[in-house]
């Protein structure tokens, strides 16, 4: 894998650990930081030595979701409402792709529930096949709040 491809899902990873404060998800938290060191240790061509080292998050996050970070990916992201699944994409300038239209995770957000509704605390993701759903205001710096 090209090495800045192995830098920016580490860098993922460690916004999603910075945002799984909830003392019962520090296992997972540990996890994601053990994995966001293996793959910086790959990109570095290290070998891993000492399996389990603590990795620390950046100490001083962005305000927004960085670009180079996710470097120009694109997120689907979806929700459940009133029984019925939405499905849309993050864009890598932070807007939400919903029906074929740009615009704002909680505009995308108020044309499905047509209330006002924080779209960043609503559409949720999945970073990876086996973890659980998480909101994509965990995507920007800081986690959720």
């Amino acid at each position: 894998m090209h090495t800045d491809g192995l830098i920016e899902r580490a860098q993922l990873l460690l916004r999603v650990a910075a945002a799984l404060s909830a003392p019962e998800l520090e296992r997972d938290r540990a996890n994601l930081l053990t994995w966001a060191g293996e793959l910086l240790q790959r990109a570095a061509g290290a070998s891993i030595s000492e399996p389990g080292q603590q990795i620390r998050t950046p100490a001083e996050p962005t305000n927004t979701i960085s670009v180079s970070g996710r470097a120009g990916q694109e997120i689907r992201i979806f929700r459940y409402y009133k029984g019925k699944r939405y499905d849309a994409v993050l864009e890598p300038n932070n807007d939400v792709r919903f029906n074929g239209r740009p615009m704002t995770p909680s505009a995308a957000a108020m044309d499905i529930t047509n209330n006002n509704v924080n779209g960043w605390r609503w559409w949720k993701f999945r970073p990876s096949p086996n973890s659980p759903d998480m909101l994509i205001d965990a995507l920007r710096s800081g986690g959720v709040k």
